[in-house]
């Protein structure tokens, strides 16, 4: 059987870790952590495993599902990351999604959503200008080549419930209430 992937996609704002760690909280996966060469954000920044260059540059190509260049940072995942009997949730980039289904659909179940959300609400979030700029024709895959497509513009109590919605469509199992 092979072990499965959910991948998260949408531009910074857009509410992809949040609702990726929601899903973990909810439902039996694991969260993968991308590796990256850049710097933190913010002191408690979670959502990937930071490295230095040089270590990111002992990570063997063939060892990596995802890989993806964004500015002058690098992200990966290897495929030690990936959990067998669960479903596993990773937040990745539409070149990072193309790469690991281009080369690894054979070996893993890929599901992927894409979530977009209203400019104007970004930027309430807090997300800086200057990253949705970066973002602004980024994104270039067409609706119908996710799995599911979510509007996230409302409460974050209406998206957990409706991303709730969509995970149990896709056969995910609830953790232990």
């Amino acid at each position: 059987m092979k072990n499965k992937i959910l991948a998260i996609v949408g531009e910074s704002g857009t509410g992809k870790t949040t609702l990726a760690e929601y899903i973990v909280q909810e439902f039996k996966t694991n969260f993968i952590e991308s590796y990256t060469d850049r710097p933190k954000r913010t002191e408690n920044e979670v959502g990937h495993t930071f490295v230095t260059p040089e270590e990111f540059n002992k990570f063997d190509k063939d060892d990596m599902i995802a890989y993806t260049k964004f500015g002058d940072f690098r992200y990966c995942c290897l495929h030690e990351d990936v959990k067998p009997d669960v479903w596993n949730v990773y937040v990745i980039d539409e070149f990072g999604l193309e790469y690991l289904q281009d080369n690894f659909s054979d070996k893993y179940v890929i599901s992927s959503f894409r979530i977009k959300r209203d400019k104007e609400k970004r930027l309430e979030s807090g997300v800086l200008e200057e990253r949705i700029e970066r973002d602004e024709n980024k994104f270039y895959l067409t609706d119908d080549k996710y799995t599911a497509v979510y509007e996230n513009n409302k409460s974050i109590k209406e998206a957990k419930s409706e991303i709730e919605v969509m995970c149990v469509e896709l056969g995910l199992e609830y953790k232990v209430r």
